[in-house]
């Protein structure tokens, strides 16, 4: 699974985060008090419930059915364990 890499660690400015999640997911979770709290925007995705989310993650992600999968500044990154 990926790892968030220290660059992505303040993701500030005017970026905004298009993120695929879960319900129940603790790892989304994190990661959306995360972008809150550095003040970066994102759009959510639930891949659980929407068919339409979960084929663009996957076309995203090269088939993982992995959540979270975060796309910023053009890089897809799948998985969190930030704090």
């Amino acid at each position: 699974m990926g790892q968030w890499k220290q660059q992505d660690t303040t993701m500030q400015g005017n970026m905004e985060a298009e993120i695929f999640t879960k319900p129940g997911c603790p790892y989304c979770r994190a990661l959306k008090r995360k972008l809150e709290r550095e003040g970066t925007a994102f759009v959510e995705h639930d891949a659980q419930s929407d068919p339409a989310a979960l084929q663009r993650m996957l076309a995203l992600n090269g088939g993982q059915r992995k959540v979270p999968t975060i796309v910023l500044g053009g890089k897809v990154t799948v998985g969190f364990h930030g704090t």
